[in-house]
C-alpha cells in the first residue's frame, strides 16, 4: 500500500468504523491492500486516534489524509510486505513484464528484479543502483520460455520469492 491507495481506502470506512477508530479502536493494514478498524493486539497497526490527537471524525480522517505519506512511511519501515501483498504485487508485475525477465539462467542475466520500496514492490531494470538488491529467480540451466514461466510462478506460489526478499530484507525489520 501507498500514501494514495492509503487516501483511496479510506473513503471505503462507514461512519461505524471511524467512530470505532475515534473510540480507541486502531486503524489496521490488512494484507498491504485494505484497512480495517481493530483492536491493539493487531500487529499491522498503522495509527491510532490518540496518536494523531484527532478528537473528532472529521479531524481524524483530515490527520489521516495529511499525514498519508508519513503513515505509510513509518508502517513500512517497521513491517515488511505481508506474504499476500508481496506476492499480488509480484504477479502483477510478472504478467507486466513476463516472467522471463525474472529470472536468470545459465546463459542469461535477469533483467528485473523485485524491489520493494516502501509498501510497493517494483520491477528495478538491470541498470539500476537497486537491481542487486532486488529479488529474481536463479535457474542453473538453460531453459525455454514454457519453462521459465512455468519455474517462475512456482517460485511465486511457494513463496519461494517472499522468502527471498525477506532474507536480503531481515536486518531491516530484525535488526
Amino acid at each position: 500500500m501507498n500514501a494514495t491507495h492509503l487516501r483511496q481506502q479510506l473513503d471505503t470506512l462507514t461512519e461505524q468504523q471511524w467512530q470505532q477508530l475515534l473510540a480507541g479502536g486502531v486503524l489496521e493494514i490488512v494484507d498491504d491492500a485494505t484497512l480495517r478498524v481493530g483492536d491493539k493486539t493487531s500487529p499491522h497497526i498503522l495509527t491510532t486516534a490518540a496518536d494523531l490527537n484527532a478528537d473528532s471524525v472529521d479531524a481524524l480522517r483530515q490527520a489521516i489524509i495529511d499525514n498519508a505519506e508519513a503513515l505509510i512511511q513509518d508502517y513500512y519501515h517497521r513491517h515488511p510486505l505481508t506474504r499476500e501483498g508481496f506476492n499480488r504485487q509480484a504477479r502483477a508485475l510478472i504478467e507486466q513484464y513476463g516472467a522471463e525477465a525474472f529470472a536468470a539462467t545459465a546463459d542469461k542475466p535477469a533483467t528485473r528484479s523485485l524491489f520493494v520500496d516502501g509498501g510497493d514492490v517494483v520491477a528495478e531494470p538491470a541498470d539500476s543502483p537497486k537491481y542487486p538488491y532486488g529479488v529474481h529467480l536463479e535457474l542453473d540451466h538453460s531453459a525455454d520460455q514454457a519453462s521459465i514461466s512455468t519455474a517462475v510462478k512456482e517460485w511465486i506460489d511457494s513463496c519461494k520469492a517472499y522468502e527471498d526478499y525477506r532474507g536480503m530484507n531481515v536486518c531491516r525489520y530484525n535488526c
